[in-house]
């Protein structure tokens, strides 16, 4: 049978516990986008609670990396700092 151009039924974890991941789709889970742009998990959740665009799938939230990052350019530096006192 030639595999050659079957694609692939499903990416592994960089854990390796045999979790499919939507990496293959350009989807990440928050631990990925944290490590991709050097910030905490906390903080991509802050982020998100601030408009960055994410993906609901059954209990689990994905991000679209390209999105993620078209989002954070629109925004700037601004996106993830905490709100000044009144």
């Amino acid at each position: 049978m030639d595999t050659a151009h079957r694609p692939p039924t499903a990416v592994r974890t960089a854990r390796g516990e045999g979790r499919p991941t939507q990496a293959r789709a350009g989807l990440v889970r928050d631990a990925e986008l944290a490590e991709h742009l050097a910030i905490s998990r906390a903080m991509v959740h802050v982020l998100r609670s601030r408009g960055m665009p994410s993906v609901s799938i059954g209990r689990a939230r994905r991000y679209d990396l390209d999105l993620c990052m078209a989002w954070l350019a629109d925004h700037g530096a601004d996106a993830g700092t905490h709100p000044a006192a009144s």
